[in-house]
């Protein structure tokens, strides 16, 4: 299988590109360089992947101080409207057959259980920052590429769409 990852030199990243190679699937990791490169760049390395993840995004383990917010906001946004814009642009079959998106459970407010269906998010910083991260992602809906947004778990889901690739 051929597995794509933005944000595959990061702590997650590095994980499951390790954790892929063992299984013996293609990978390509693609980095900030490519990012600025652009769509035509991107579309090279997307065409015809399996599954494509999105884990880029600058670290929120730092001080959230107004430039910093404005990076860990505007990285996850720039890098995930590149994505959809790139995907669109592919015909159907070059389209990523699947596209994971990873956000975080910073969404949600703290005073209720929740599941991948909740709708109750808080309303601090990170929350804010996923809402709109997830809301780039609305243009997929239109198009034949099954996405899917991961809070902790993304493994668990990764080995889910390979199972039904297999």
């Amino acid at each position: 299988m051929k597995i794509v990852i933005t944000g595959g030199t990061g702590f997650l990243g590095r994980h499951l590109s390790t954790y892929f190679l063992s299984l013996g699937h293609e990978m390509i990791l693609i980095k900030r360089s490519d990012l600025t490169e652009g769509a035509d760049r991107i579309s090279k390395l997307i065409k015809s992947t399996d599954v494509l993840i999105n884990l880029a995004g600058s670290p929120v383990i730092k001080r959230w101080t107004a430039s910093n917010k404005k990076e860990i906001l505007g990285s996850r946004l720039n890098t995930t409207n590149l994505l959809v814009e790139t995907i669109s642009r592919l015909n159907g079959p070059e389209r990523p057959s699947v596209f994971l998106s990873a956000s975080a459970i910073g969404i949600y407010d703290s005073f209720k259980i929740h599941t991948e269906t909740s709708t109750d998010y808080d309303n601090n910083f990170l929350s804010i920052v996923c809402q709109q991260w997830e809301k780039c992602l609305d243009p997929l809906l239109n198009l034949d590429v099954g996405f899917q947004f991961q809070y902790p778990d993304i493994t668990s889901a990764i080995q889910a769409v390979m199972q039904k690739k297999q």
